[in-house]
């Protein structure tokens, strides 16, 4: 059964709010030949003095698609149907028990996509695998082609890319999803590329990987900050 984890987002900051969730990019074993670059998968507009809830599933999916241009900040991303991953999980002596989801990446024509015959698991503990089959690194680039971490695939509408990255040819991708979360205001799309640095307004972050809780409220204040409450 799948974990959901409850952000809670009041706006007394004496204006409309356009409120972004995006989460802290995931570790992956391979260096990568770009950034990786979180995704915004929540814009909620949020009138003054009133509140939005966001509930973020613990399921994640693998996602393969393309930039628009190349990839930066506020770039929007295009991707497939997010194919749905289980992680690896440990046994109690932390030996791993059972191998998390593996896609093969390929590329026809110039669009990168997901094998559809099954591939056999090969992901570590936490963790999903995506391996790349042989192609031109040049067109990775020049396509802007993108790879990583998706959201729910099960029709929340949360569904769309959380964290991409350019594919190198022949690598095998272990992608371990972390469970940090930042909270900002701004004019992003949803599925827009984005970076903690790149946020010019107020941004907390929200890592329930080492909260007691699994539910976080956060008033917006009127002279502008974002406050934590519990």
């Amino acid at each position: 059964m799948a974990t959901e984890y409850k952000i809670t987002i009041t706006n007394n900051s004496g204006s409309q709010q356009n409120y972004l969730i995006f989460n802290e990019p995931p570790k992956i074993n391979q260096r990568v030949q770009e950034d990786v670059w979180a995704n915004v998968f929540v814009k909620k507009a949020t009138p003054p003095r009133q509140t939005t809830v966001i509930t973020i599933s613990s399921l994640f999916s693998a996602v393969v698609g393309s930039a628009d241009s190349k990839p930066g900040t506020g770039v929007s991303v295009s991707c497939g149907v997010p194919m749905p991953v289980e992680l690896g999980t440990a046994d109690p002596s932390g030996v791993l028990a059972r191998k998390g989801t593996t896609y093969k990446m390929f590329a026809q024509d110039g669009a990168p996509q997901f094998r559809q015959e099954p591939t056999a698991a090969g992901g570590i503990i936490n963790a999903f695998e995506i391996q790349t089959e042989p192609f031109s690194a040049g067109n990775a680039v020049e396509g802007n082609w993108l790879i990583g971490l998706g959201g729910d695939p099960t029709g929340t509408g949360l569904d769309g890319p959380a964290a991409t990255f350019v594919p190198q040819p022949s690598k095998s991708y272990q992608i371990e999803p972390i469970k940090k979360y930042w909270v900002a205001t701004g004019d992003f799309k949803k599925g827009s590329m984005i970076k903690v640095s790149s946020v010019s307004s107020e941004k907390i972050a929200i890592d329930f990987s080492t909260r007691s809780s699994r539910s976080a409220t956060i008033v917006h204040a009127e002279d502008g900050s974002l406050n934590l409450q519990a």
